[in-house]
């Protein structure tokens, strides 16, 4: 079977290609510090049926305001917070991540980065976390706080 998706598109180009034709999946930037998505463009896919796909532009990082000093400084007290949860769920923080952001936008498909057979192992380790429910919503809180 064959899908028709689009990339780094808006809500009105959606609703265009979907009046037009067939939209199956877009891939956007996003994760818990670059949550555009969520307000932009999940309301028209959730109308029209359209998948998401998350990837985070890595070779950017000079100029993304996500990596900018004190962006990281509180990316890392935000990790920091949740080792807690870490030792719960037997996790790395990677793990976490990814198993949040997936939970984030139900139906979500997350391109996880690796540079290493390690990494994409690690990765994958995500696919194994089951977040009850009150620690996703702890964790959704305090990616709000930061946003």
């Amino acid at each position: 079977p064959r899908a028709i998706g689009a990339s780094n598109t808006t809500a009105a180009f959606i609703r265009g290609y979907c009046k037009y034709g067939e939209l199956d999946v877009i891939q956007e930037k996003y994760s818990l510090l670059t949550r555009r998505v969520e307000k932009q463009l999940l309301p028209t896919c959730k109308e029209l049926g359209v998948s998401i796909q998350a990837y985070l532009r890595w070779d950017a990082r000079s100029t993304n305001p996500t990596f900018l000093p004190s962006r990281r400084a509180q990316a890392i007290q935000l990790l920091d917070g949740w080792k807690d949860l870490t030792e719960k769920y037997d996790c790395t923080p990677a793990q976490l991540v990814i198993a949040l952001t997936a939970r984030m936008i139900p139906g979500l498909h997350v391109l996880c980065g690796a540079r290493t057979p390690e990494q994409v192992l690690d990765n994958a380790g995500a696919l194994n976390i089951k977040l009850d429910g009150a620690d996703a919503v702890r964790m959704k809180w305090d990616v709000d706080a930061i946003s």
